[in-house]
Formats: structure tokens, sequence, C-alpha cells
């Protein structure tokens, strides 16, 4: 008797969820979008370079929605060499070229060797060389920043910013 009572109940929970009107307004177009809304999606995460001395970590998420708008975050932390510090972004700025990728924002909180960017805006570039151990490594290139006012260095201006192998870690362009 137990089981049919459970699917009494299953049954009268799928019919309350499928009578359900469907979502309207400016989310129904983002829940309703194909792929969830999302037209890009980049993840990085691990080591930005393999050097003797050690660096630190490199971590980033940034999602662009059907609608063109951009949310995430990188953190950048220094450590390799004579530069000391980092930078933690909010991420406003994303465009993708095949599988390569240009992701900016403005710094939150970061500094290097002492000195406070705090405010600037950050940009760095990444390329998704494949999953498979037979690929290419992935590729970063360094963190910039510059002032957030009135600089020719833009996201969206796809620049040739230098890029190093990534062998400890994974770039995801989609």
């Amino acid at each position: 008797m137990k089981t049919f009572r459970i699917t009494l109940v299953t049954l009268a929970l799928f019919a309350v969820a499928c009578s359900e009107q469907p979502a309207t307004g400016p989310e129904a177009s983002v829940m309703l979008a194909p792929g969830n809304g999302v037209r890009h999606r980049v993840s990085v995460g691990g080591h930005d370079l393999d050097v003797p001395k050690g660096d630190k970590n490199f971590s980033l998420i940034a999602i662009q929605s059907a609608d063109g708008s951009v949310k995430g975050r990188y953190t950048d932390m220094f450590g390799a060499g004579t530069t000391t510090g980092g930078y933690h972004v909010d991420v406003d700025c994303l465009v993708v070229d095949g599988k390569q990728a240009w992701i900016g924002g403005i710094i939150t909180n970061g500094s290097i060797n002492g000195v406070d960017f705090t405010g600037q805006r950050a940009l760095t570039r990444v390329v998704d060389n494949g999953k498979s151990a037979n690929d290419l490594p992935d590729q970063i290139s360094y963190s910039y920043n510059y002032p957030a006012n009135d600089s020719p260095v833009r996201c969206t201006l796809k620049q040739n910013l230098t890029l190093l192998l990534m062998t400890d870690g994974q770039v995801t362009v989609d």
C-alpha cells in the first residue's frame, strides 16, 4: 500500500508542476533562450606560469549572457621572481574569437610590489588549445592594469597581448 500512496503523491506533484504558467517578462527570455541564455563561458584555473621559483594561482570565470551582459571574477596572485601582490577583478568585459578570449574588469583589490591599483582596470588574454594530453598547452597572458578612464587599452580591441604556456592548469573557452 505504501508504494501506491507514494506514486499518487508523485503524480499529484507532477500535475501541479505541469499546470504552472510559463515564465514571462525579461527573465523568461534568458531562461528560454538556447543554452540557458549563455553566449560564452570562459574559465581558467591553475598556476599562471611554470617558473622554477614558483608562481601562485590564476583563476577566472567570465560569462557573457545572450543579452550581451558580462559577469565574472578573476584573480591573479603574483609571486614569481621580484613581483609580489595580486589582483581581484570584477569582470565586465569578455570578447571571444574562436578559442581565445580577452577578459577585462575593475580591480576591486590589488597591488603590485606594495603599490595599490584598486579601482583601475585589468586585462588578460587566454587561449584554449584543447583538453587532451596530446594538445599544445593552453596559453595565458600576464595581467595588465591601466587607469579606468582615457586608456587606449580595451578588452574589446583584442590586443595582441603576449601569450605564455600554461602547462599546469586548464583554460576553457566556450
